[in-house]
């Protein structure tokens, strides 16, 4: 049916990695051939946070979600209601409820998704290791006014995801 095809062969925002499968092969081949180690990739602007491992364990890709944008899970909601899914079938449940789990399931490299979160990434580079920190806050939550939160209260909306990457391996903290 439509939902196979719509799970297995759509691609979403395909101006990044995702477009360009040939020349991100290419480019992790070089990096391998070359022996080129702890290769960590920043990026943005897909609308949602990853981890990814890339290039077996050469490369690391770090992905920060939107800020005040609409996520990638929203992005994905329309999508699928664009194309007939109705909200709480099955078809749509599978690709909007459990978008974690399909990203998963169709990106072998992905170690950590936030698709329904907004927030920013914290990067600290080091000789021999990087640290990336995650700080998340929920789709609702975003949209609500803080600005009488002082910063404490600010801060219990947020979560934290912590990632050590050494030699172009990464793991969570």
């Amino acid at each position: 049916g439509i939902f196979v095809n719509f799970q297995n062969v759509f691609l979403y925002g395909v101006d990044g990695w995702d477009g360009f499968p040939n020349k991100r092969r290419e480019l992790l081949e070089f990096l391998k051939s070359n022996a080129i180690p702890a290769t960590l990739f920043v990026s943005g602007d897909i609308h949602g946070g990853f981890v990814s491992q890339l290039g077996g364990d050469t490369s690391v890709s770090l992905t920060t979600p939107a800020i005040s944008s609409g996520t990638l899970q929203e992005s994905v909601q329309a999508a699928a209601i664009g194309l007939g899914f109705a909200i709480d079938t099955p078809g749509y449940n599978k690709v909007v409820a459990n978008l974690d789990q399909t990203l998963r399931d169709s990106n072998p490299a992905i170690q950590f998704t936030a698709p329904d979160q907004h927030g920013f990434v914290i990067v600290e580079i080091g000789p021999a290791e990087a640290q990336a920190t995650f700080h998340l806050i929920s789709q609702s939550e975003v949209k609500t006014d803080s600005t009488g939160l002082d910063t404490a209260a600010l801060a219990m909306k947020f979560t934290t995801r912590k990632f050590k990457i050494v030699g172009g391996t990464v793991t969570a903290l």
